[in-house]
């Protein structure tokens, strides 16, 4: 028990710190999430989302959320750089129509 409680202490020694994390429930989120981690450490655990839990962990997820934030990442970069005249001949607007609807 006194390991654990080594490791939940997460206290800050400055107090103005202490006093910001213990107001905005900082501490009690870090808490929780070390027995979560301690909790998933155990060799039979079971996620509570199996199946989201594997999609999330897939390569084809990580692939289509890489081309996702490229293509927005590159559409961020056109939009910067033109010059606001509309002389895109609406491109910009049904590229942001359609980031919109991949996003919802």
């Amino acid at each position: 028990e006194m390991v654990l409680e080594e490791v939940l202490d997460t206290r800050s020694k400055n107090p103005l710190i202490d006093l910001f994390k213990s107001r905005l429930g900082i501490y009690r989120l870090e808490d929780n999430i070390k027995m979560e981690r301690i909790n998933r450490a155990q060799h039979d655990y079971v996620h509570r989302f199996p199946r989201l839990y594997r999609l999330v962990k897939s390569a084809q997820f990580d692939i289509i959320f890489g081309i996702i934030v490229t293509i927005n990442a590159i559409t961020i970069g056109i939009q910067t750089s033109s010059d606001g005249t509309g002389s895109d001949g609406g491109l910009m607007e049904n590229i942001e129509r359609l980031r919109a609807q991949i996003s919802t």
